[in-house]
Order: structure tokens, then C-alpha cells, then sequence
């Protein structure tokens, strides 16, 4: 399976894994969109990939975080988890 011209939106994707799994996927030749909840962490993000990259600022504890996301572009499949948020909570992290 080749990533080459396929639209890859990482969520996460300012730090971290998520910025390692954006980097290895426009290396493959995707056209990668990274998610993040902070405008600057995306800004310092998009600094390091390649030109073309973009970034989206978004809210995933926001019910309608998902329209956002997928205004990156038409998609053959598409899933949001709220696994993060359900720990998050378990664990007192109230940010939303």
C-alpha cells in the first residue's frame, strides 16, 4: 500500500507520535493534515514538515470538533475516538 498522493489527517499530530506518524506519512508522499487543540503548537509543528503540510486547530472534547476535521477534505473512511477525553475525565483532567 503506497500513501502517495492520499490525504492523511493526523490528530494529535503537533507533537509526539502524532507529529512522527504526520512526518512519516508525507515521506511516503502524503498530503498530511495535522489536528491540534493549540494554534501555536501547530504553527511550531508545520515549521518542521514539508511545505504543503497544513494544520487545523481543534477542539476534540467539542461535539462538533468532527465537522471541523472534516472539512480537511473528502474522505473514504473516518473515525473520531473520545477515548483520550473518557481517561481525561477518569483521571480529573477536566480540560474540554
Amino acid at each position: 500500500m503506497t500513501l502517495n498522493g492520499k490525504r492523511i489527517v493526523v490528530l494529535g499530530g503537533s507533537s509526539g507520535i502524532g507529529l512522527a506518524t504526520a512526518r512519516a506519512a508525507a515521506q511516503e508522499g502524503a498530503n498530511v493534515v495535522i489536528a491540534s487543540s493549540r494554534k501555536e503548537r501547530i504553527d511550531e509543528a508545520l515549521a518542521t514538515l514539508p511545505t504543503g503540510t497544513e494544520g487545523r486547530v481543534v477542539d476534540l472534547a467539542d461535539s462538533d470538533a468532527a465537522g471541523a476535521v472534516r472539512s480537511a477534505g473528502r474522505f473514504r473512511s473516518f473515525g473520531l475516538h473520545r477515548r483520550r477525553n473518557a481517561a481525561a475525565r477518569q483521571f480529573g483532567d477536566d480540560r474540554r
